[in-house]
């Protein structure tokens, strides 16, 4: 199984528009204060991983700042540790923030001398890295963890994004603590809070500045706005200018799955896919054509050729956005089957480390796997469900209210073995064609013939109802199917030999 499909979220990024010359004063006090406690926390730890009570104990109350600016903080500082922690298990860089070592903090002049000398592409894509992350640790993004539900209190509100009568969005940001000196006071009257809907009429908010935002209508209105719910928010500074990112949950979508749709990474085509109800007859098939491989065919010869000629060879000259664009537009194509079909994604599960051949083919299925994961969640594809089992006991878990508990998947992944050498018709082992004719597939025990990556597309789907219990071995279960062909698509009838 490769994704559970919890809750979607996604960002939306809104410049606060025009700020006073007092309302920036506020936000750079706030952004500085930030940065230093952070900076402060970072110094404190040390190499040493602190869980989140010690960060919490370390972080003092009564701040310049307002209470829930210490809460991004602590969430923030606890974060970043972990993150290193992780990276540097996984022998990858950690993040600036943890880096206070006189190494990692080199000043931001001697990074750009640097820049001068160096002598690799290598070393000037290090040093380009460690001056982005000096550069932005100038200031520390302001975290606003919530957005308090509305019965807890006007006065819990971390911040919110509110609506006059005029339709114009203006961003209530806590910032300062109520009881400080001469703190910042909006009177709200008659504004909307877009989250609840809830009109607002003679609110004081101590502490607190209120700026009108910008952004697009159709985009963030549309597809934001009007259809996810807010959760939390974080305020970073670039130059100028400020800019809230604000995360969006979206509901959970989709319906579950009454059918599935294998996917296989082919040889010649990327990618072809067979659907199949749940009883394992073939409802649908095709095989994508595209540029993917002669593009990057060309790149390899391409580069071939500087690099026996011993020029420089630059990033451009790999196409990565060409093939990245290919990719994307044949996973939006899938999606579209899918949604039609109602049908849940099912592909092999090929571990990177046991593949010492095909490294070209094993690239495509990273970047795909990839796409179709992020592109699933996004477009609340159909999902397959399965009821969470009791290891110990093997019964099925229940919640408390006593209705069953469900694991979710958009993605699911099944073993890859035999899937092109299995004769989807009849489940005999067949041959594959050598050659110009290695994309086509005859079968020597029912006479099958046709694209072998749509065979080898409906034996992935299949697999998905295979239940180790129920069968013998894996031959016995794809014989099961014998005689269900596909009754529409691109399977071709050519004899091989």
């Amino acid at each position: 199984m490769l994704n559970n499909t919890f809750k979607t979220f996604k960002t939306a990024i809104f410049k606060l528009h025009n700020p006073s010359k007092h309302k920036r004063e506020v936000l750079d006090y706030v952004f500085t204060e930030n940065t230093s406690l952070i900076a402060n926390a970072f110094d404190h730890f040390g190499d040493k991983i602190p869980t989140m009570s010690e960060v919490t104990s370390y972080i003092p109350t009564g701040l310049p700042v307002h209470s829930c600016i210490r809460e991004g903080i602590i969430n923030h500082v606890h974060s970043q540790f972990q993150a290193y922690k992780a990276l540097k298990g996984n022998g990858g860089n950690p993040p600036i923030a943890l880096a206070r070592s006189e190494e990692a903090s080199l000043s931001y002049e001697k990074l750009v001398q640097q820049i001068f000398e160096a002598d690799t592409d290598k070393e000037l894509h290090e040093i380009n890295n460690e001056l982005r992350r000096v550069s932005n640790f100038k200031y520390q993004p302001l975290c606003f963890c919530g957005y308090a539900n509305m019965p807890s209190g006007w006065m819990n509100r971390r911040f919110a994004i509110l609506k006059n009568s005029k339709d114009k969005y203006y961003a209530l940001l806590y910032l300062l603590p109520a009881k400080s000196e001469n703190p910042p006071v909006v009177n709200i009257t008659d504004m909307i809070d877009i989250k609840f809907g809830e009109v607002i009429s003679n609110k004081i908010a101590k502490g607190a500045i209120l700026v009108p935002l910008s952004f697009s209508e159709k985009f963030h209105k549309q597809r934001f706005m009007d259809v996810a719910s807010i959760q939390s928010a974080t305020l970073s500074k670039d130059n100028n200018d400020y800019y809230l990112h604000v995360a969006f949950e979206f509901p959970q979508g989709g319906k579950v799955a009454e059918n599935y749709i294998g996917i296989d990474v082919g040889m010649i085509t990327p990618i072809a896919i067979s659907v199949i109800d749940k009883k394992g007859k073939v409802l649908f098939t095709k095989a994508f054509d595209s540029n993917v491989y002669k593009l990057q065919a060309w790149n390899r010869k391409k580069i071939a050729d500087l690099q026996a000629q011993g020029k420089q060879i630059y990033l451009k000259a790999y196409k990565t956005q060409s093939l990245n664009a290919m990719f994307h537009d044949l996973i939006n194509q899938i999606i579209e089957i899918a949604i039609e079909y109602n049908a849940a994604f099912v592909v092999e599960n090929l571990d990177p480390k046991f593949i010492t051949k095909g490294k070209f083919v094993t690239s495509c299925y990273r970047k795909i796997i990839k796409y179709l994961e992020y592109k699933t969640a996004v477009a609340q594809t159909p999902f397959a469900q399965f009821p969470m089992l009791d290891k110990k006991t093997g019964e099925h878990k229940v919640d408390k209210q006593g209705s069953l508990k469900w694991l979710r998947y958009t993605v699911l992944s099944v073993a890859a073995g035999g899937t092109s050498k299995i004769c989807h018709e009849c489940g005999e082992e067949g041959i594959r064609g050598k050659g110009d004719k290695r994309n086509y597939f005859q079968c020597p025990h029912c006479n099958w013939s046709g694209d072998a990556d749509i065979n080898a597309a409906a034996n992935i789907a299949r697999r998905v109802l295979y239940r180790k219990a129920d069968w013998t071995n894996m031959r016995e279960f794809h014989r099961n199917f014998a005689g269900q062909s596909a009754s529409t698509g691109s399977a071709r009838q050519l004899m091989l030999f």
